[in-house]
């Protein structure tokens, strides 16, 4: 099977999982009672359930198990991303289903952000294009756990706003699997399999 069209069915495969579980948790965590209720701090306009990304933390650790299967040399970086996730998807469930405090979620945050930053290495560099690049140098290490930390937090606070965090997952998705499948039209030019 070519490369573009194994990467297509991969992401529809995803999608259309993501999208059967997380209506199946929705209706699960309603059923329970387990809903963000619209009030004077919130921007719900109706009740909301929680706890729907949890699907899509399951598709990912399923696309990764795959993906490892496929490339044995690629267990340690996933290992490096998915298990820190996993931790911080399973204290985000908790924290869904019954509310945790904010130092509890930002330990975990952090200490999770630390395991993937020991693991993969901290960004060192970001080219820039033509204009160059910068070189984090000695703050490297202090502005990926910021990064890692800040980004987590962010989308638990678009959460709480109808619909912001699953567009802007969605987004981010569909970029990094345009520049997935830029990388393997790349690939496929060397008359490569799967």
């Amino acid at each position: 099977m070519p490369l573009m069209l194994f990467w297509s069915v991969w992401s529809v495969v995803a999608l259309v999982a993501s999208g059967l579980l997380a209506s199946r948790l929705i209706g699960w965590a309603a059923s329970r009672g387990a809903v963000d209720v619209p009030n004077a701090r919130s921007s719900h306009t109706r009740a909301t359930p929680r706890g729907g990304g949890l699907a899509i933390v399951v598709v990912t650790v399923a696309a990764a198990v795959i993906a490892c299967i496929l490339h044995p040399d690629s267990v340690r970086p996933v290992a490096g991303m998915l298990l820190p996730a996993i931790v911080i998807a399973g204290v985000s469930w908790i924290d869904d289903i019954r509310s945790l405090p904010n130092r509890i979620r930002f330990a975990v945050h952090l200490g999770c952000a630390i395991t993937a930053v020991a693991v993969l290495g901290p960004v060192r560099q970001v080219s820039l294009g033509s204009f160059g690049s910068v070189d984090f140098g000695a703050a490297a290490w202090p502005l990926t756990l910021l990064w890692i930390v800040g980004l987590t937090n962010a989308f638990n606070f678009m959460d709480g706003i109808d619909g912001i965090a699953g567009i802007t997952a969605a987004a981010a998705g569909a970029a990094l699997a345009a520049a997935a499948a830029s990388g393997m039209v790349w690939v496929e030019d060397l008359d490569l399999q799967v």
